[in-house]
């Protein structure tokens, strides 16, 4: 409960308003935040979620229910609700509920991404976990995948293997990624229309692993190149994973006598 409940405050803390502590008189007053108007639903199978409805209410959540014979298939369920709503939108996000955002400038790079290579290829972030059990803390933990899960679909939509560009005076490069998969994907509407047209839409494909990696990724990547910051640069975009699943595989194992 306490992930998901991070997950949603982050939204809600980066792009809703804010408070400002006035020191002389000890009083929190009203403080703008980003110009940016956030809509949260949590899609959820029956009564199978830790929301409560005083939170939800605090926080401007919605709840959609949906009925599934398999909740594993919750995120076509979400595909299926930001396609309805394509038109009212400029960005469409599909989050796991483990995912922390902590970027006030995540959309911004998102739009400078698409404004400096074009809105027919998608930037993902890189998924990191901390750790404070190992010597580097930070883990970005989807390293590439072998090619007989991504090559088909890399060979499908050729394109540059590398992309670079200067922003906030720093050169940065864009890498065409082996392991497209975050858990999370953020679609302009141009992209959105683009991905509800095409002929894969909707077509519950559950090739890529498991149906949660295929509901999160597969019809982004057959619509799209993909791409992650790479390198020194990988830090451009990001969201925490709120796990240590796989950094613990850094752990160092204990010395033996």
């Amino acid at each position: 409960m306490r992930a998901i409940k991070d997950v949603i405050l982050s939204y809600r803390g980066l792009f809703g308003g804010a408070s400002k502590l006035n020191i002389n008189t000890l009083k929190l007053e009203p403080h703008l935040g980003p110009d940016i108007e956030v809509r949260i639903v949590v899609v959820v199978q029956g009564d199978d979620h830790v929301l409560d409805r005083e939170f939800c209410n605090q926080h401007q959540v919605s709840v959609a229910n949906v009925k599934l014979a398999d909740p594993r298939l919750l995120g076509f369920a979400v595909q299926n609700l930001l396609a309805e709503n394509r038109s009212h939108f400029d960005y469409f996000v599909f989050c796991e509920d483990d995912l922390r955002m902590h970027d006030p400038l995540f959309f911004s790079k998102l739009e400078w991404f698409n404004a400096s290579f074009g809105w027919q290829r998608l930037l993902m972030p890189n998924r990191v976990e901390w750790n404070a059990q190992i010597p580097t803390v930070k883990t970005y933990i989807d390293g590439d995948l072998l090619p007989k899960h991504v090559q088909h679909y890399l060979d499908a939509l050729p394109d540059e293997a590398f992309l670079k560009a200067t922003a906030f005076l720093h050169p940065l490069r864009f890498e065409r990624t082996r392991n497209p998969h975050a858990g999370f994907f953020a679609l302009s509407s141009d992209q959105m229309h683009y991905w509800v047209q095409q002929p894969h839409f909707g077509d519950g494909d559950l090739s890529f692993f498991t149906p949660l990696e295929s509901s999160a990724t597969l019809g982004v990547m057959k619509t799209f190149p993909i791409y992650k910051a790479a390198g020194r640069d990988a830090g451009f975009l990001e969201l925490e994973h709120l796990d240590d699943r796989y950094s613990v595989y850094g752990i160092p194992a204990p010395s033996k006598a």
